[in-house]
Formats: C-alpha cells, sequence, structure tokens
C-alpha cells in the first residue's frame, strides 16, 4: 500500500493520512514491521523521538505562514501552500520521506515514530538535529547545525561542519561501523560500560 501526502492534501486511499492544525499523521503499510524514516530539508531543524506508537506523526512549525491555496502539483497530486511553506510526505512499505526543498523559508519539523526505526536526517542552514528514545540505525547529516542524540540503541553515522555532536548509547548494535565528524565543533560520546569496539580518533 503506497500513501502519498503533498503537504496537507489527502489522498484517497483506504488507509488516508489524517490531519489536524500544524500536524499530520502518517499510517504505515505493516506496523508490526520495521519502518525506515527520511527527512530531507534544507532551512530549519529536525526533531524525530521514539515513541510507543504505531505510525509516524509530523508536527511543522513555519516562519510567517499565510493563509493557503490549493494548486495542482507533480503526480496527480494537489499542492496546499502559502508563502510559507514547502512540505512533501509519502510512505511506500513503512518507508517514510518528508522533504521541503526551499531554501527562503524556514520550517521545523518534529517528528514522533515507533521506537525501532531507522532513520536517514539532513538539513542544511540554521537548524540543529535531536534525536531521542530510538532503537535504530541512524544516519544524520548537518553543516550549519548541531547534532544531538540521546538513549540510543543501535548505530549513528553522523556528520556536521558548524556545530557540535553530542551522543548517548543505550546498546550498541554489535559488528555495525560508526563515525562522528566536526569541522568547527566538539565531539561529546557516551557508551555503555560494556562496549568493546577499536576507535580511530582525529583532530
Amino acid at each position: 500500500m503506497k500513501h502519498l501526502l503533498y503537504f496537507l492534501l489527502l489522498l484517497t486511499t483506504s488507509t488516508a493520512f489524517t490531519q489536524s492544525d500544524n500536524e499530520f499523521t502518517v499510517p504505515l503499510s505493516n506496523p508490526a514491521k520495521r519502518g525506515k524514516l527520511k527527512v530531507h530539508i534544507n532551512y530549519g531543524s529536525i526533531t524525530v523521538k521514539g515513541t510507543a506508537r504505531k505510525d509516524v506523526l509530523i508536527r511543522y512549525a513555519a516562519d510567517q505562514e499565510e493563509p493557503s491555496e490549493k494548486k495542482e502539483a507533480r503526480n496527480g497530486l494537489r499542492r496546499i501552500s502559502g508563502g510559507a511553506v514547502d512540505l512533501e510526505a509519502s510512505e511506500n512499505e513503512n518507508f517514510v520521506k518528508v522533504s521541503s526543498d526551499s531554501w527562503s523559508k524556514k520550517i521545523n519539523i518534529e517528528v514522533e515514530v515507533p521506537n525501532g526505526m531507522d532513520l536517514q536526517l539532513h538539513t542544511y542552514n540554521d537548524g540543529d538535529i535531536n534525536v531521542t528514545s530510538v532503537q535504530g540505525d541512524l544516519e544524520i547529516n548537518n553543516y550549519n547545525g548541531e547534532i544531538h542524540a540521546s538513549n540510543i540503541s543501535g548505530s549513528i553515522v553522523a556528520s556536521t561542519f558548524n556545530g557540535e555532536i553530542k551522543a548517548t548509547f543505550d546498546n550498541i548494535t554489535e559488528g555495525a561501523p560508526m563515525s562522528f565528524s566536526t569541522y568547527n565543533g566538539d565531539i561529546d560520546l557516551t557508551f555503555p560500560g560494556t562496549l568493546k569496539a577499536s576507535l580511530k580518533l582525529n583532530t
């Protein structure tokens, strides 16, 4: 089952997205199986929290929101957008994608996901990335901002250019390679006391 949403438009599917003011819920095709979330924005912050829910809740806040109007968009979707928000979301076989291509309007996104979910997160300008209580493989990229991850069970590959990286682990995925890199900032990592690993450090 494939679900598509362009900003806040609900398509006619057997399991539709549900929405309220500044948030919408994305159902998973098979909640019993592991899922993956990809969030890619150019301008703003991303926050992801692991919870006991079986779907994905997305909240957004944009600077200087204006009244919206409906417009035709690609792939037969209708786009609802004002002067401030350009947000797209889709779900296909437990793979949820959320993206904004805007470089001029800042949007901050908060997502609640099932605890056991893999993440791929990216933002570029004027925003931090924060992740808490997730069990999975995390790939996190930032450029002008910090990366914070806490209560993580799994593995992390994280990089930023301007900002610190801070991560705390409850458990580590055995054998999974991890890396943490920044150019202008500190790296602060807390691992379980039982960690057995080979480490390479460079500054």
